[in-house]
């Protein structure tokens, strides 16, 4: 996907070492064994029976009093008197706002006749829980000068979006659910009809929609900023990179065992040591050491005067960069000439062109990496590396590493642990200030420093929607999401939340997402949490809490 980095050994070596010493693996998974009467309800939801005093029946329930009867009428013809049931518990597929054909629900999404869509239903419907669908709707009235039918890709988007933030009555559940776009009405063909990541196809669609549109002045939503320092234990030189990613990637634990969201950024900032690690400035001591060599048995080993003008010109160049402190960030050129590469002429950089596939590019680009790497002189030192957010976007995505390894089919593997987060979230901790340079030098301390001063007041972030994956592995599995209605001040009921698979739409209470002692509150077979979607809390604007009974509102919006 748009950002993937390959798992490296240190993060097998789990949570225990974050940079703040506190208990993160302290509580195991426990399992419910109670067992409950369901009855099946669309693809692959289950209704709990059972529903509360002066609600009005519906269908649903008829259905299922129609089956105790003919349960009570089979046997031996006589009544049998049946044990007191204790109430369903709360659910999120239990639903106690149903009130037959006039309930509310929002539009679901889903296409019957292709497989594998349910990543494409799940990445639309967490990004309609945010304002992205508007920012989606000013993009379709850019100009696009190149080429007006790249423009069709965000009039596609912008009427999906329309479509899924809109309610209905249950009575017209045929209205209710919209046509999945398929991977070539997104543009993107190379993604066939195998199952993907539904991050990887909100990253690669926000890019494309950027790429059409060819102008300035739409800023990115979703990009993030993340400053990353690395520190030479062996010659004390420090390396910065400032890079932009379209996800913020943190680790989980790696046992089945409970982590909170503030333990997984403490963990992102950590100070990592590696046992081997590139350095030019190390490089370029060593071959400065070697060509001193050269240059005093130069007599001996019978070296042309030419050759030792060479060997000095390259001395007074290692020199002067150490000295100048630019070996940090050199062109190829530079390298070749400081001696640090072989001078074996570099291959072309790959650029993308209107023709090419994605699936193509990123192949071009990969052997054009591995060839970058193998003609380079490596020399291994030890570094320390810490990490340190420094820019956030309006609409922030969390995606979580839980793929630890591969079972012995070579599939990868998933985490059953868990992370507890809240209905907001403040990050102001974790963002690194303007004054984070001071320390840039110590390997022991982290980018971010303690004080206002060094980190400023950070706004709080809302939790819109919740990405979950369904199965064993990647590589197949189903894909759903718990969302929140999407912002609209003539929508009552914004802290509302929705379970969204495909087709079907139920409502969810607070207490089910953020009261359980679960990721996923679904029964049976939950799911493992994988992304989380935040989005900025405007000025004066409401942070949500995990309390509220929605089911005391009554004033739904009508729908037309």
């Amino acid at each position: 996907m748009g950002y993937r980095q390959e798992e490296s050994p240190e993060a097998a070596s789990g949570l225990t070492g974050c940079t703040k010493q506190c208990d993160i693996l302290n509580k195991v998974f426990g399992r419910n064994s109670r067992v409950i009467k369901r009855q099946t309800f669309g693809i692959g939801l289950r209704m709990a029976k059972g529903k509360k005093d002066g609600d009005e029946d519906s269908d649903d329930d008829e259905d299922d009093e129609e089956e105790e009867e003919e349960e009570e009428e089979g046997g031996d013809g006589k009544d049998k008197k049946k044990p007191d049931q204790k109430p369903a518990p709360s659910r999120p597929n239990a639903d106690p706002w149903a009130t037959g054909g006039e309930r509310q629900t929002i539009t679901g999404i889903e296409r019957a006749d292709v497989g594998n869509l349910c990543y494409v239903n799940t990445a639309l419907q967490g990004l309609a829980a945010t304002s992205y669908p508007e920012w989606v709707n000013i993009t379709t009235k850019a100009a696009y000068a190149d080429d007006p039918k790249k423009g069709d890709l965000a009039k596609l988007i912008d009427g999906v979006f329309k479509q899924l933030n809109h309610f209905t009555k249950k009575k017209y559940e045929s209205r209710a659910t919209i046509l999945t776009p398929t991977t070539d009405d997104l543009t993107f063909p190379d993604l066939g009809t195998q199952q993907h990541c539904a991050t990887e196809l909100i990253v690669r669609l926000n890019d494309r929609i950027i790429e059409n549109m060819n102008t300035i002045g739409y800023e990115n939503r979703i990009k993030v900023g993340v400053l990353t320092r690395r520190n030479c234990l062996d010659c004390g030189n420090v390396w910065t990179q400032a890079e932009e990613y379209p996800s913020l990637q943190l680790y989980k634990p790696l046992k089945t065992l409970q982590a909170t969201l503030n333990e997984t950024l403490e963990w992102h900032q950590r100070i990592e040591y590696w046992l081997t690690g590139r350095c030019n400035r190390c490089r370029g001591l060593a071959i400065r050491k070697i060509l001193r060599r050269a240059l005093r048995n130069s007599t001996r080993d019978r070296t042309s005067a030419a050759n030792v003008k060479i060997i000095r010109n390259r001395i007074q160049l290692l020199e002067q960069s150490l000295r100048n402190h630019t070996y940090n960030n050199l062109t190829n050129t530079q390298e070749i000439r400081l001696g640090l590469a072989r001078i074996a002429p570099y291959p072309v950089r790959p650029t993308k062109t209107a023709d090419m596939t994605d699936t193509l590019f990123k192949g071009l680009k990969d052997t054009y990496d591995k060839e970058i790497i193998r003609r380079t002189i490596n020399y291994e030192s030890d570094w320390s590396q810490t990490q340190a957010i420094t820019d956030l976007p309006e609409i922030l995505i969390v995606e979580f590493v839980n793929v630890p390894g591969y079972d012995a089919r070579g599939r990868p593997t998933k985490l059953k642990s868990r992370v507890t987060f809240d209905p907001y979230m403040d990050f102001t901790n974790y963002v690194a200030g303007p004054n984070r340079n001071i320390h840039m030098g110590n390997f022991n301390l982290p980018i971010r420093m303690l004080g206002d001063a060094a980190n400023p007041a950070v706004p709080t972030y809302e939790l819109r929607a919740i990405l979950v994956h369904q199965g064993t592995d990647f590589v197949a599995g189903h894909w759903y999401c718990y969302r929140r209605e999407w912002k609209d001040p003539v929508n009552p009921v914004g802290e509302q939340w929705w379970l969204c698979d495909e087709a079907n739409t139920l409502r969810v209470g607070k207490q089910d997402l953020f009261g359980g002692n679960r990721e996923d509150p679904r029964t049976p077979r939950p799911g493992q949490l994988y992304a989380l979607i935040y989005e900025v809390v405007p000025p004066g604007g409401t942070v949500p809490g995990k309390g509220g009974d929605e089911s005391n509102i009554t004033q739904w919006k009508e729908a037309k």
